[in-house]
């Protein structure tokens, strides 16, 4: 969950959506040093929510969809119990 905690994680995991980019072109959209890019692509990487390749002296990150797919399910099996609907937002909790 620390991989997406992070504002500027969660503004590159979106610009990975439905396309692959490169650390240079992320670090271009994004305004920021290299480095600091560099830094979020390794958190994203080592927590499983994107992937790299290597083409030519380029690293290309894309988003592991399987991963995401699954944390998907995980939290829509964690927030239900067996025979119990959908979590209605407008009930109180206690």
């Amino acid at each position: 969950m620390s991989a997406v905690s992070d504002p500027i994680r969660r503004e590159i995991l979106e610009s990975l959506r439905g396309r692959s980019m490169s650390a240079g072109e992320i670090s271009s959209m994004l305004e920021m040093k290299p480095s600091a890019v560099s830094y979020h692509l390794n958190c994203l990487y080592d927590s499983g929510l994107i992937c790299r390749t290597r083409q030519g002296n380029r690293i290309i990150y894309r988003l592991n969809v399987t991963t995401i797919d699954e944390l998907i399910m995980y939290f829509v099996r964690l927030s239900r119990t067996e025979n119990e609907q959908p979590h209605d937002s407008s009930e109180k909790r206690e």
